[in-house]
């Protein structure tokens, strides 16, 4: 609480469910579902980015905890004992809590802390890859990356990675 110049501290929680199914010797699903206050630095890509807290309007110079959600799908098919077939699908969202308010919301003349426009408010992000066992030391890969995110504004953004890899392990 700055505004009365004492450290306080908000108490977010969060849940968690995740797993795997075997559903074939050569096919497995994976899957995990987090939903939380005041825990976004533990999602995806959003560590780093101070999102477990936001600027709190109702109370000046103290934060308000944001709520997030993040979803993982994914499977692995092994084509043959040697080639692997790896792919994955992934979501997060972020929702302000009512104690926090983007800049563009305020009136004129009105005045408080607020969140930027430019905040992370969800991303969509999908990989695929192909790993292949030469020997117990040799492997190769080969993945692809697309991410999609969007701001509280509605601007976003995406890229697309192709990357390769090869491993020697001893």
């Amino acid at each position: 609480d700055l505004a009365a110049s004492e450290n306080k501290t908000s108490v977010g929680f969060g849940v968690q469910l995740s797993g795997l199914a075997a559903v074939t010797p050569a096919f497995t699903l994976y899957y995990d579902a987090t939903y939380g206050h005041g825990i976004a630095d533990y999602l995806q890509d959003e560590t780093g980015l101070g999102l477990d807290a936001v600027p709190s309007f109702e109370k000046a110079g103290s934060l308000a905890l944001m709520e997030s959600m993040g979803v993982t799908g994914g499977f692995t098919v092994n084509i043959t004992p040697r080639l692997a077939l790896n792919a994955m699908y992934s979501h997060v969202t972020n929702w302000l809590p009512g104690a926090a308010r983007l800049s563009t919301d305020v009136a004129p003349g009105e005045e408080g802390p607020t969140v930027s426009p430019d905040t992370y408010r969800y991303g969509d992000y999908v990989a695929a890859n192909l790993m292949y066992t030469f020997n117990k030391i040799l492997a190769a890969g080969i993945e692809y990356d697309y991410g999609h995110m969007k701001m509280f504004s509605g601007d976003s953004r995406h890229t697309n990675r192709l990357q390769a890899q090869l491993s020697v392990t001893f």
